[in-house]
């Protein structure tokens, strides 16, 4: 019987969506994952008889995902390049790669990168989901800790017994690491990531959905295409009550406090420099609650919402930048 601590989840890049490909890579630092094939089965009951059902069907399939992993610098990518699509790399001279990400704007669509994913113990409990698309992506990291956690949900097309890729080597990534973060939060006019606020974010939580759905037509039970809706982000700060708080608390008290909130990343020099900035335009939403606890210490927990600002700096509401050794899609 497999032992569940040896599943791998192994990715491969789909130059069409749906047609399944081989892995190339191996996905690190995993510490949670399921798979599903969710299907929507009729039992159909008739007049005349005191039985549940004489019939059953099978109407329409597709499969779903969750992984979550250690967060990486390099791994990151790939759910990056997921949920905005893919962007090239500019490499550095130092011969690091530099990802740029934005949210779009107005009336810009985009469209995430599809996957195959093969899930599962190789010699006799592998899986391969075709179509995998993020659904949502959730970044999150605490003091306490020290780590940062990313979970990609995902959807697809199908999901199929498979023999798994062979051969692919475990690579060495870059972790992640609370230590190593930097809250900056600046005025909504910008430019991001230019107010530094030291000793003061407890933890952070950002979940952001592209409103990504699978479309069914005639003719198919598995899903024919796929479809994006209003994207949406939501970030939650646990914050040290101190004077830079405070005042973000005292400003919601008389209008809409709207920031730009950044996370950076950070370790490393130059050839080994690895870098990720997360910039949110957020508005700070709901009730603030004066005050939560942390070793006798008053904390408060704060909740932005994801709106576009104009600023120079921005022309969205998030972005990310990525900067490391792997050039993911070569």
């Amino acid at each position: 019987m497999p032992a569940t601590v040896l599943r791998l989840i192994q990715i491969g890049d789909e130059n069409t969506w749906g047609t399944a490909t081989k892995s190339t890579a191996k996905v690190m630092g995993i510490t949670a994952a399921d798979f599903s094939q969710t299907n929507d089965v009729e039992s159909v009951a008739n007049l005349g008889n005191s039985m549940p059902s004489t019939q059953s069907i099978l109407n329409k399939t597709s499969a779903e995902g969750t992984i979550t992993q250690r967060g990486s610098y390099q791994d990151l990518t790939y759910w990056l390049h997921g949920l905005f699509g893919v962007v090239a790399a500019s490499a550095a001279a130092n011969s690091t790669y530099a990802y740029k990400y934005s949210a779009p704007a107005a009336t810009a669509v985009v469209v995430g990168k599809p996957f195959s994913i093969e899930y599962g113990e190789p010699t006799s409990a592998a899986y391969r989901a075709s179509g995998m698309m993020v659904q949502s992506l959730n970044i999150k990291g605490d003091a306490d800790s020290g780590q940062i956690e990313v979970t990609a949900k995902l959807s697809g097309k199908t999901l199929e017994a498979n023999t798994m890729t062979t051969g692919l080597a475990v690579r060495a990534v870059d972790l992640l690491r609370f230590p190593d973060a930097t809250l900056f939060v600046d005025p909504e006019a910008g430019p991001a990531g230019t107010t530094a606020v030291p000793a003061t974010l407890i933890s952070y939580d950002l979940t952001v959905s592209p409103g990504l759905h699978m479309k069914w037509f005639a003719g198919s039970a598995t899903p024919a295409d796929k479809g994006t809706d209003r994207w949406e982000g939501t970030l939650t700060t646990v914050l040290e009550f101190n004077a830079a708080s405070k005042a973000y608390v005292d400003a919601s008290f008389t209008a809409a406090v709207r920031r730009i909130i950044s996370l950076k990343v950070t370790t490393g020099a130059t050839t080994a420099l690895r870098t990720l900035q997360i910039d949110f335009g957020g508005t700070l939403t709901g009730a603030v609650k004066l005050f939560d606890d942390r070793d006798g210490n008053m904390t408060v927990s704060l909740t932005w919402t994801g709106i576009y600002n104009a600023a120079a700096s921005m022309l969205t509401w998030l972005k990310f930048y990525d900067k490391h050794d792997l050039d993911v899609m070569p």
